[in-house]
């Protein structure tokens, strides 16, 4: 099971702005289109865009407060509370729904709707592959799930909580020839949806498709593995919840600086804001950003494609 936030985003955006992958990178792209002009524009269209994803939440702030986005709404919605006005907090939330779902339809052209999944695909095409091949079976998901097939899979949902749908794309498996059975879902929705959810943390219980939740219980309790790709948590206490429900099992956490993780979240446990799944379950870091040092082994951060499926398949195995 995939847990995916937005540091998947940021990931993918740090691989491409990176100047020492960017040669293989256009290598890539040139090999699945051979229009280098398109292909050079995609690439800048990719980079463009999945910035703005990763700084979605930025803009809701207020001068000289101390947070912003979500945790911004944390504040207020306790404001309100105290005040009996939860019905402005509401408003609110919509407004900011509303005009987030908006400026990612502007951001969108029809034509990049295809383009950046698609060179999402193609930039995570494992180099060890054929070089003049390019499709689902070679790129990071086909591999990735071919090979947790092979290790006895056969079923894998993915959950997100990003309003993008490079999700959608990029863990595609159709007519690829595997046959795990294979769900996706957008927890808070996504921008095509009638509506997305961005809200106080504390309010995004009520607000997220109880059906849906209901799923996400059983799917964690049932996996045998949980992958935790960029998903900080301290922003939704409602998969907080369900999560620290779980154990004994291998929950694999992809993040950037995985010694800060730990820090944050023990620091967070003196507030009373419970982690208990660190604790109650077997932890596996791939560090994105930061060297690790593990049984006195030095690990270099998994910055590629290809070093994330490495790192994801020696732990799956």
């Amino acid at each position: 099971m995939f847990i995916i936030g937005n540091g998947f985003n940021c990931f993918f955006s740090a691989y491409l702005n990176n100047p020492l992958y960017k040669e293989e990178i256009m290598e890539k792209l040139y090999d699945a289109f051979p229009n280098k002009w398109l292909s050079t524009i995609w690439y800048k269209e990719t980079k463009r865009l999945l910035n703005e994803y990763c700084h979605l939440l930025d803009d809701i702030k207020i001068a000289d407060a101390s947070v912003n986005g979500e945790f911004l709404l944390s504040r207020l919605a306790n404001l309100c509370s105290k005040v009996e006005a939860e019905e402005i907090l509401e408003q609110l939330e919509k407004a900011i729904s509303d005009k987030i779902k908006m400026n990612m339809q502007n951001l969108i052209s029809d034509n990049e709707k295809t383009s950046v999944p698609k060179t999402m695909r193609t930039i995570s095409k494992l180099k060890h592959t054929d070089k003049n091949s390019f499709n689902k079976m070679n790129c990071f998901s086909g591999c990735l799930f071919r090979e947790m097939q092979e290790t006895g899979y056969e079923r894998v949902t993915c959950y997100t909580t990003n309003y993008d749908k490079i999700t959608n794309e990029f863990f595609d498996i159709k007519d690829s020839g595997i046959t795990i059975d294979m769900e996706i879902i957008a927890l808070h929705g996504d921008y095509e949806a009638p509506e997305i959810i961005c809200s106080s943390p504390e309010n995004k219980e009520h607000k997220v498709d109880p059906d849906i939740l209901e799923q996400f219980e059983a799917d964690i309790m049932e996996a045998d593995s949980i992958v935790l790709f960029g998903l900080g948590l301290f922003s939704d206490p409602h998969l907080l919840k369900r999560l620290n429900m779980v154990k004994n099992k291998q929950i694999i956490i992809i993040d950037a600086d995985c010694a800060s993780y730990l820090k944050k979240r023990s620091h967070a446990a003196v507030l009373q804001i419970g982690f208990d799944y660190l604790y109650q379950n077997e932890i596996r870091f791939i560090d994105t950003l930061d060297f690790q040092v593990n049984k006195q082994k030095v690990s270099k951060p998994v910055q590629t494609p290809e070093e994330l499926y490495d790192a994801l398949i020696a732990l799956f195995k």
